[in-house]
Parts: C-alpha cells; structure tokens; sequence
C-alpha cells in the first residue's frame, strides 16, 4: 500500500489542484461579467432569449461558460464575441496546462524518492 507521507502529499496536492481551478473559474467569469456590463465583450447564448436577462442570471452564464471553457472544449451553446473570444482563449490555454502542471509537480519526486530508496538499500548492501 502506499506510504502516509505519499497518500498526503497526494491529497495535498490535489486539493491544491482543485482550489486552483475554482479560483481560475471564478476569476474568469468575473472578467466575463465585468466585460458584458461595460459592452467591451459578449457572451452569445444561443438557445435562450437574452432580453430582460437579470444581473443574477447573467452571472450564472458567465460562471457557467467559465465552467465549461476551463474543464473543456466547450458545449458551443455560448459563443464569446469581442474581448471575450481574448479571455476565452486564455482561459482555455490554461485549463489545459493546469493537469500539465499537476502531473509535473506530483511525480518526479515520485521518482527522486525511488531513487533515494534504491541508492540506500545499494549503501546497506555494500
């Protein structure tokens, strides 16, 4: 089974993974939102009348498209015009980099501690 210290920083660094990615979802819809209210970006909804749409409502389609372009491609039911298409993108890019970065973080002392491990049982041998 695995060792309390790894199972640790495991947890460890996936909640620090997820905490990252709420931020970044948080972040970025209220840039969505700051750009829809000053008309310098748009949020196209394209299955639903945007007339008469609340302050409440406008929120959650921004935390919503933040949502799915930060976990995915995207669902193509909201489309970004304007600024908006900018931050997207960035968003995008960095949700893609975001397991890269985890993935990078996490195991290489994986195998810096292997190796630690095997050069210890060598020294005892000798």
């Amino acid at each position: 089974m695995f060792p309390r210290i790894h199972m640790h920083k495991t947890w460890t660094g996936f909640l620090l993974f997820a905490v990252i990615y709420l931020v970044s979802i948080i972040l970025f819809a209220a840039i969505y939102l700051g750009l829809e209210l000053s008309g310098a970006g748009h949020l196209k909804e394209h299955y639903l009348d945007e007339k008469g749409l609340t302050l409440y409502a406008l929120i959650l389609k921004c935390l919503y498209f933040s949502l799915v372009t930060n976990l995915s491609v995207g669902f193509g039911d909201i489309t970004p015009f304007e600024l908006s298409r900018l931050f997207a993108s960035i968003q995008a890019f960095i949700g893609y980099l975001l397991p890269v970065a985890l993935v990078i973080n996490l195991f290489p002392n994986e195998v810096k501690e292997k190796l630690k491990e095997e050069e210890k049982k060598h020294g005892e041998g000798n």
